[in-house]
């Protein structure tokens, strides 16, 4: 069985990977199949990346998530606190970061392709929450060797 640490945290992995891997396959179903009931592919898209670089790095991401979820699941995730600090850091500086493009976004630089980008913007909030939460156990949990 798996610890409880490792079950408090597993809904809220799997809900936030769940999100992100609805935006990977709606942007993908608009780019090959386009339907009406989603927004438009460029709504999807910031241009940071071309899309086929943007798809690799969104598979990579996947594979670290699946990789990362299934850690959890078999409990076999094993809290680091160097670790932990390093994702909280990392993390909270990229949800910063996100949170300010959102806002000028949809203040000052409503015009500006990557500022104004709301769907990129929102997911890659819920990314760093994962990142965030992650963290958080590695910092947190009570199987943390002291």
């Amino acid at each position: 069985e798996r610890p409880s640490a490792h079950r408090n945290y597993l809904p809220w992995l799997l809900i936030l990977f769940a999100l992100f891997l609805f935006r990977v396959l709606a942007q993908l179903l608009q780019k090959l199949y386009p339907v009406d009931f989603l927004p438009a592919f460029a709504a999807w898209q910031s241009g940071a990346l071309p899309y086929p670089w943007l798809l690799c790095s969104q598979v990579v991401i996947i594979i670290v998530s699946l990789f990362t979820i299934r850690g959890f699941i078999r409990g076999s995730t094993l809290p680091r606190r160097s670790f932990g600090k390093w994702l909280m850091f990392s993390g909270a500086i990229y949800f910063a970061a996100m949170l300010l493009r959102i806002l000028l976004g949809l203040t000052i630089a409503r015009e500006h392709p990557w500022l104004g980008a709301k769907i990129p913007a929102f997911f890659h909030l819920v990314l760093a929450s994962f990142v965030l939460l992650v963290g958080h156990f590695h910092l947190r949990s009570p199987l943390q060797a002291r």
